[in-house]
């Protein structure tokens, strides 16, 4: 198939047009083009209804392209010392359906950089599957006119545009552009990081917009932007590192859960409930949502958390669940309804201290730092407990305490409207 190819195009440059046949391969309209958007540069352009084809790069690495199912494409090489081999520009599929599968299969060649590098994947049309674990997605992007089945790639640092839905896109590398699809099922990227800004368009109510995504061997840094409801969002440490969910954008109606192996800074805005929020390492950032399930940290604590839920939605549910901090406390907690509890505990590098904080809640199980306490604590209803190895300091407004009030003699302005005896 490779010689056929090759006498294919060695017979475009000297008769300008060629037309074969060739096990199910219809190579038609098989011509050298100028038309490009940089200037002078060559591009072949390979068209055919039931395609099989075979690229070569510069390095030695070739592509094999192969499409099953309804459709057909056009394959652009870029080409421009005219020694047939350059990355591809493009790949454009028309008449797919859903059941449709592109397959781009990699070899290595003496130089190999180990990916193929693709500018753009178009499909007119719905499309099954893209299976391309060695390609490096880096011009124009990926755009689909309906749903995708899934999606497999090396890199990616470009758009991906799907006006459907988009199942599984699995990316083995770093992963980055603006990523939009009606709902997404499953992203996960291994081995690097994911820095793409990714929009779900599903309208508000919709069940799952974005139903998770996992980063292994690398960081979470782009945006998630959805009205619909979140599934877990993940981010955990390799052999090279990562695990830190950092400087982005959290979105949705409601979060199932969010976890990192090292630590979490982020701006949090979920007008529902957010399920568990755990990090390896410290958490930072500004945090909303109606309500939240337990919160823990493996290093200091300095984030705001604010639950928006009224007394009446939460109804015996807390607020905010019980907040576990391994490390110092510098941050906020506010809610009109419980906080289940909070717990501070020493590290070798931090005593376990809660100094200069803000509590607003209404009301508070239990209080317990390792260290000292210090802070603005207003509690419009009971707190159960307060345990300390330090002093209690700062301006405190209780509405109703437990027996451990009673036994503190700790400097500062401690007000309980009223004890219990």
């Amino acid at each position: 198939m490779n010689t056929q190819l090759g006498r294919i195009r060695q017979a475009v440059r000297q008769f300008g047009w060629h037309r074969l046949t060739h096990n199910n391969c219809t190579l038609g309209g098989c011509r050298r083009t100028t038309q490009s958007p940089e200037p002078l540069e060559p591009r072949i352009v390979y068209s055919g209804t039931v395609p099989v084809l075979k690229f070569t790069e510069e390095d030695g690495d070739s592509i094999t392209i192969k499409l099953t199912g309804l459709g057909s494409f056009t394959a652009t090489q870029v080409d421009p010392d005219a020694n047939d081999k350059g990355s591809l520009s493009l790949v454009a599929l028309t008449g797919t359906d859903f059941k449709s599968k592109l397959t781009l299969t990699f070899q290595a060649g003496t130089g190999s950089d180990g990916q193929f590098h693709i500018g753009s994947i178009t499909a007119n049309s719905p499309l099954g599957a893209i299976t391309g674990a060695s390609v490096a997605l880096d011009g124009a992007g990926l755009s689909v006119a309906g749903n995708l089945g899934a999606v497999t790639l090396g890199t990616v640092s470009a758009p991906i545009t799907i006006s459907g839905s988009l199942g599984n896109l699995t990316v083995n590398g770093d992963a980055a552009g603006n990523w939009q699809a009606t709902t997404f099922k499953k992203i996960q990227i291994t081995g690097g990081d994911l820095s793409a800004d990714i929009r779900s368009t599903a309208p508000l109510g919709s069940d799952l917009a974005i139903g998770s995504i996992k980063v292994t061997g690398g960081n979470l840094l782009g945006d998630v932007i959805a009205l619909g409801k979140l599934g877990a969002i993940s981010a955990k440490s390799g052999r090279d590192g990562g695990g830190v969910i950092s400087a982005g954008v959290i979105e949705g109606a409601a979060l199932a859960d969010l976890s990192a192996s090292g630590g979490i800074t982020d701006v949090l805005r979920i007008s529902g409930a957010v399920g568990k929020i755990a990090a390896g390492r410290g958490i930072s950032g500004i945090f909303r949502a109606g309500s939240f399930g337990a919160i823990s940290a493996g290093d200091d604590f300095s984030a705001t958390i604010t639950a928006t839920d009224t007394l009446v939605a939460l109804g015996k549910k807390p607020a905010i669940g019980m907040v576990t901090i391994i490390g110092d406390m510098t941050g906020e907690l506010h809610a009109d309804g419980a906080l289940a509890g909070l717990t501070v505990k020493g590290s070798r590098a931090n005593a376990g201290a809660i100094s200069g904080v803000t509590i607003e809640v209404g009301s508070l199980g239990k209080l317990t730092a390792a260290s000292s306490i210090d802070g603005t604590v207003t509690i419009t209803g009971a707190l159960g407990s307060v345990k300390a190895g330090g002093a209690l300091s700062g301006e405190w407004e209780v509405g109703l305490c437990g027996r451990d009030c009673n036994q503190r003699r700790d400097v500062g302005r401690v007000s309980f409207a009223r004890r219990i005896r």
